[in-house]
């Protein structure tokens, strides 16, 4: 919303697509996961590298994708994408545990 109000619709439009390039692949690995909780250990860990590879896949062929658009603003896109992303350093700061 900061973009489109503080920018243009292109920047609104662009920041969309960074949050979706951060959010889709985040679900992704979330729900693969969670499939094998309270499960073996090794199971677990298999999850994590499977979650996490396709995590990699998804965030480059969504990127693939949006840098064909040829009306973008790369650094509303590359701004809420890595703003996405830090919330996930920030959120293991702030856990108690």
């Amino acid at each position: 919303m900061a973009f489109y109000f503080l920018g243009n619709e292109l920047s609104a439009k662009s920041a969309f697509y960074g949050g979706i390039a951060a959010l889709i692949p985040n679900l992704y690995f979330a729900q693969k996961v969670s499939r094998h909780k309270k499960q073996e250990a090794k199971k677990v860990v298999q999850s994590f590298y499977a979650g996490e590879s396709g995590k990699l896949i998804m965030t480059a062929m969504l990127f693939a994708a949006i840098f064909q658009d040829p009306k973008l603003d790369i650094i509303a896109v590359l701004t809420v994408y890595m703003s996405a992303l830090t919330v996930f350093w920030f959120a293991l700061l702030i856990r108690k545990y």
